[in-house]
């Protein structure tokens, strides 16, 4: 079973640990159904190419060789 975990979420950006194995579709479906937006628009992967701390995105997670870390935007 493939998962996602929403480790921080704003009004418009969230960040999530997920499955490797995940396409960004797949992450964005899933967080859309964790935690919908509210609004018209919902979460899509996000363009940028870093996160706030200049890590790359995405990016392997610093505690689980099999994660990765997303940044979403709506």
């Amino acid at each position: 079973m493939k998962k996602v975990e929403i480790y921080r979420i704003g009004l418009c950006y969230a960040s999530v640990c997920a499955d490797s194995e995940m396409s960004g579709d797949e992450v964005a479906d899933a967080v859309n159904k964790l935690s919908p937006t509210g609004i018209s628009s919902r979460w899509d992967i996000s363009e940028d190419k870093e996160f706030n701390d200049k890590t790359p995105m995405p990016s392997p997670c610093n505690e689980k060789q099999d994660r990765t870390h997303w940044l979403l935007e709506c």
